[in-house]
């Protein structure tokens, strides 16, 4: 109800309907009820910026827009501690705004420190933020190369340079099952769980090789497609180096089943105190699922999973100084061991290890595109 002409120095919006949408029915975009609040959020923001574009006087005024969320969510909640319920969109725009990529580092904290900034006003001690907006997310300078590309479409053969082909694991109950065709790109993998998801394995093993010791100082990415035609127990490992009977011993780990009800999750650890768990994105059975996890040695670790609704991504920030090597072999299907008494029942294609951090625009060109097509683009 304001009147035309009013001049405010600074407005601050709450827009509530998503959150409530979200505590309902739950914080999913595949979720038709919250999904529509996000279409009409995005309405109501696209009203409020052709006002402000609108303005008389907009050439000779600086606006900035800051938009973030107080809390991410999972499923109705966010009462946890997972990532995705700390997860939250956090952008600033205006003439004076680098464009690019914020630190992962961003936090609500930085809201008020930004703004008064804009403002022309000194941050006090008290408040723990920093200014966002100049700070951009380091692109880096050279492409990322390939340690272990496994397609399937010849067998278990490696596809880069390193040329380690896969093998059966030794402690393999049951062969996987090689298909030629069917996969998200051509051929693919398939573990299948003999024995009720109980102590029958089966696996393969893509090496142990010097160039998979990330130790505690090198950034890494994996990323691979994954389906499965039942919901998964025991939380079984789609990736691993580490003995599972303990997410503290040393090592790292992608798994199917983190937060129950298929659920993508990651873990890092060196030891029980040094570790990183990042969880949980749900995905659906009978469909093709992109998984990723991006890992930055004492800064973040960023698990991304998509279908063809999209792609999502959580980050959990880690400051410790965490050694993931293990005495242990890398295995699809198992952990380290082998042994781990919970076996997956899934299929997997385009498994490739890479020997740095993939960035959120290299991570969604791969998304999009078989490896060697991602490749061809770089």
């Amino acid at each position: 109800n304001w009147n035309f002409g009013t001049n405010p120095d600074a407005l601050f919006l709450f827009l509530d309907d998503s959150d409530h949408a979200g505590h309902s029915y739950g914080f999913e975009l595949d979720i038709f009820e919250y999904n529509s609040e996000l279409e009409e959020l995005d309405w109501q923001l696209g009203q409020m910026l052709d006002a402000i574009i609108e303005r008389d006087t907009f050439d000779e005024e600086d606006w900035m827009i800051v938009f973030t969320s107080d809390h991410g969510g999972y499923h109705t909640s966010h009462s946890g501690n997972n990532a995705s319920e700390h997860t939250i969109p956090f952008l600033v725009s205006g003439r004076k705004v680098k464009q690019g990529v914020l630190p992962y580092e961003t936090s609500l904290l930085d809201l008020v420190p930004t703004v008064l900034s804009h403002h022309g006003i000194e941050s006090i001690d008290e408040l723990q933020g920093v200014v966002r907006g100049q700070q951009l997310l380091n692109e880096p300078s050279n492409p990322p190369n390939l340690l272990r590309y496994y397609s399937f479409n010849n067998g278990l053969t490696d596809s880069s340079s390193s040329s380690k082909d896969a093998f059966i694991g030794v402690e393999s109950d049951f062969d996987p099952i090689l298909h030629s065709t069917g996969g998200r790109f051509g051929g693919y993998l398939s573990i299948i769980d003999h024995g009720g998801g109980q102590s029958a394995s089966s696996y393969i093993t893509v090496g142990d090789g010097i160039d998979l010791d990330f130790g505690s100082d090198k950034s890494y990415t994996v990323s691979f497609w994954y389906r499965t035609s039942e919901i998964q127990s025991g939380d079984p490992l789609i990736t691993g180096n580490k003995n599972w009977a303990s997410g503290g011993n040393p090592g790292w780990l992608i798994s199917a089943d983190e937060g129950g009800n298929n659920s993508f999750g990651s873990n890092l650890a060196s030891s029980s105190v040094d570790r990183v768990d990042v969880e949980d994105l749900d995905y659906d059975t009978n469909e093709w699922w992109f998984v990723a996890m991006v890992y930055e040695p004492l800064t973040h670790s960023v698990l991304y999973a998509g279908n063809d609704k999209g792609l999502r991504w959580i980050t959990r920030l880690s400051n410790s100084q965490i050694d993931i090597n293990s005495d242990l072999p890398l295995n699809i299907g198992q952990d380290g061991t082998g042994s781990y008494p919970h076996n997956l029942h899934g299929d997997i294609d385009e498994f490739a290890i890479w020997d740095r951090a993939l960035t959120i625009g290299e991570v969604q060109q791969l998304f999009a595109n078989d490896v060697s097509t991602f490749l061809a683009s770089e």
